[in-house]
């Protein structure tokens, strides 16, 4: 009896659909440019801070520095009481206020003023006494009132100048502000000098001489050579890294130093440098 084939089973599974039509864009770019690289940027210079141990402005640098603190102004109602001297006492009081004017300003011209004043008030009292004439009361009367009415005006003119009034002087020329701040930091230096040979030990705690460590007081650019490290040392002026390192050596085994000149005659510095050592270094124990 003759076999009959197998039908195939029947396909349970639906035939996949076709693919769907691709749709062209006409405006898009046929070649899509290839994105750019980031263009790299250097990075911005940092500015140097005063607390980075690699960074130490000496005491020759003219960095921005803080103005030097303005003086105590006196009081406008001293310098107006001044000024009312010679209306109080009748112009008797005008000679010596002119003497304490010329005094405080270092002023010929107001020391002469006040001999003049002197010479009125001597010529009104020998007039008063030895009954004058007609002919000298003119001269009797002037003398007087000049001293009376005239010393309370020029007093009133020369008032603020005298007591150093905001407005008495001409602005500070840019030399000038210069000269005055040199001469705030010198003072700093001197009053931290003070204060060290009294009390060491306050000294070394508000860090004289170490502007590599943080610190509040303005010692005026002193180093403390005895502590401080190379990088310090060779801010001083006319000092190199090469001698800043050779007084470190030294400074190892001779353990302090105490002066500039024993500085230099030890460590073998140029003979120039003393002068300049002696004014910006410190030796603290």
């Amino acid at each position: 009896m003759p076999v009959r084939p197998k039908r195939p089973a029947p396909d349970i599974y639906p035939p996949p659909p076709p693919p769907a039509p691709e749709i062209k864009d006409h405006f898009a770019p046929r070649h899509p440019p290839a994105p750019r690289p980031p263009t790299p940027r250097p990075p911005a210079p940092r500015p140097p801070r005063p607390n980075n141990p690699r960074y130490y402005p000496g005491p020759h640098q003219h960095g921005p520095q803080p103005p030097p603190p303005p003086a105590a102004q006196p009081s406008s109602g001293a310098s107006i009481l001044w000024a009312l001297t010679p209306l109080f006492t009748c112009g008797f009081g005008t000679p010596f206020t002119m003497a304490y004017g010329a005094a405080r300003l270092k002023s010929r011209g107001l020391a002469l003023a006040a001999v003049i004043y002197g010479l009125g008030l001597l010529v009104f009292w020998f007039g008063v006494g030895l009954d004058a004439p007609e002919v000298l009361r003119p001269l009797m009367a002037l003398a007087y009132m000049g001293n009376w009415l005239g010393g309370t005006v020029h007093s009133f003119m020369i008032h603020r100048k005298v007591f150093g009034l905001p407005g008495s002087e001409a602005p500070m020329t840019a030399n000038e502000r210069a000269i005055a701040l040199a001469q705030h930091r010198r003072n700093l230096r001197k009053e931290a000098r003070e204060l060290a040979a009294g009390d060491p030990a306050l000294a070394k705690e508000l860090r004289i001489g170490r502007p590599d460590l943080p610190r509040q007081y303005d010692d005026g650019g002193l180093v403390d050579v005895n502590h401080a490290p190379v990088e310090v040392i060779a801010t001083l002026p006319g000092m190199t890294r090469e001698l800043a390192q050779k007084i470190v050596d030294v400074r190892e085994t001779v353990e302090a130093f105490i002066s500039a000149e024993e500085l230099s005659a030890t460590v073998g510095l140029p003979p120039q440098l003393t002068a300049d050592l002696a004014e910006y270094t410190i030796y603290l124990n």
